[in-house]
């Protein structure tokens, strides 16, 4: 997974539903930015398409994606009322999360026929657009995937009980469909590679531990 020119770094795409501080804190929000910071700070050319702005990011302190090798690329992000509220997550991952992720892919694939893009990097099924197009051969770019903490799997724990299960099926087909679709799939440590495998079905050599 190389830059067409050897000359120059990758450059990438990450694509998120939240990131720090646009969208508060959390493990995804702070793991997104990171990513984006260090990409940028080994000279990569870094779009991060993502919702807009949910909190006054201002209020945070500097800005950290104040380089100019850092591009925001906001796709809006449509839910029902009172969302995100307790026992409403289920829902809004499984309908408002998902038609995004569609939208978002479809962004970042044109970023990538546009030649502005050379990878795709998905944090967990936000890009699933793009790899639908992937799988029917009409995303050249490679895909990498973090999957995160595979909550709507089970993660490391015992089998979702059966309501849970259920309720998850849509996401766990959109986060199953990126890891069809993707060059590599990261693993955040050794333990994790076969919980990785299992819950997305795919081969060690695809697996990747970051």
């Amino acid at each position: 997974m190389t830059s067409p020119d050897p000359g120059r770094r990758p450059r990438v795409a990450v694509v998120s539903r939240a990131v720090m501080p646009l969208h508060g804190m959390g493990g995804l929000e702070r793991a997104t930015r990171d990513l984006v910071r260090h990409l940028a700070a080994l000279e990569c050319d870094v779009t991060l398409v993502t919702p807009p702005a949910t909190v006054d990011a201002h209020a945070t302190g500097d800005d950290p994606f104040a380089s100019r090798r850092i591009t925001i690329r906001h796709v809006s992000y449509i839910t029902f009322p009172f969302a995100n509220r307790r026992g409403t997550t289920i829902l809004d991952r499984n309908t408002a999360y998902l038609v995004w992720a569609r939208r978002a892919g479809r962004r970042a694939l044109a970023l990538v026929q546009s030649g502005d893009v050379d990878i795709v990097h998905s944090q967990g099924a936000a890009a699933e657009g793009y790899a639908r197009a992937r799988l029917r051969g009409k995303a050249p770019a490679p895909l990498v995937l973090n999957p995160h903490g595979l909550e709507e799997f089970g993660a490391t724990g015992p089998p979702l009980p059966p309501a849970r299960r259920l309720g998850y099926a849509p996401l766990r087909r959109a986060v199953r469909a990126c890891a069809r679709a993707a060059d590599a799939v990261i693993a955040t440590d050794r333990s994790l590679e076969a919980v990785v495998r299992r819950h997305l079905r795919v081969t060690d050599d695809r697996v990747q531990v970051i």
